[in-house]
Parts: C-alpha cells; structure tokens; sequence
C-alpha cells in the first residue's frame, strides 16, 4: 500500500548507508540516492526525440545510484527493495515517479549488490512518496525479509 508522508516526518531508515546483521546474516541493506532519478515521463519524452538520448539518460540514472551506493554487500538470497520517494514538488505523477525503480534495481545488478530482479530473487515496493524541495532523493532499503510488504491472495 502506497502512503504519502510529510517530509517532516521520519522516513523508514536515515540518509545514508546502513547495514545490520542478525546471527551473522545482513538482512538489511540502506542507502539514499541525492537528487531526482528520471522518471517515465522524462525518458519518454527523450527516447521520442533520439533512442540515443535515452540510453544515455539510462546509463546516467545508472552512475547516479552506483554513485550513491559505495560500499555494498552481495545478497545471493530473494530480496525485498523498498522505495521511499522524496521530490521536490507534485508535479509528476507517482506511477511515473516510480518508474525510476527499473534504474535503481539495473543498477544494483550491474554492482553486484543483487544478481538479478526476477520474480524469485526480487521483490520492489513502493513505501512512501513525501515532499522535500530542500533535499529531494530517493530511499532504497534492501532485505532479505521475506514477509516485508507481501501480498498475499
């Protein structure tokens, strides 16, 4: 379930790199992406103009979260990967927002951090969409909790 929170409101982990551990196993992961990733609008609008453009804008979306990453862990079990998407106004849709996932979760296979985001090693969801035009990012939280966000049906 999506919820909208203020930005002044605690966010589910801190800027940052975080790690913890329990008996010897990483079970979560944390890190916080600066700035706004592209969203589906704006690839569209340049994969339109040139097929070029858009795979540069991919490959720059790319660099920004290995940028942000740093040191990482490996996971070699299913993950969950949260998403807290902090922007800095309303003017772009959520869904479209949201599209930066494809980014991030190509990102953390091309870093090692996952080894790939099929439908049994990956689960991405949506956790938050706030306001924040001082310090726009977006928050990405890794772990190996399997019943994190589950839908069951």
């Amino acid at each position: 379930m999506q919820t909208e929170k203020k930005a002044s409101a605690p966010s589910f982990h801190t800027s940052g790199r975080r790690c913890s551990r329990a008996q010897g196993q990483l079970e979560r992961f944390a890190f916080s992406v600066p700035g706004k990733l592209p969203s589906l609008n704006d690839f569209i609008r340049v994969e339109r103009a040139n097929r070029f453009a858009a795979a540069s804008l991919k490959r720059r979306a790319h660099e920004q979260v290995l940028a942000a990453l740093g040191e990482h862990p490996s996971f070699t079990e299913p993950v969950t990967v949260l998403f807290a998407w902090y922007r800095p106004d309303k003017r772009t849709d959520k869904d479209n927002v949201a599209f930066a996932k494809k980014f991030v979760l190509d990102a953390l296979q091309i870093a090692g951090v996952i080894p790939n985001d099929t439908w049994n090693l990956c689960t991405p969801y949506d956790t938050a969409f706030a306001i924040d035009k001082a310090n726009p990012r977006t928050e990405i939280t890794i772990t190996t909790d399997e019943k994190t966000g589950e839908i069951h049906g």
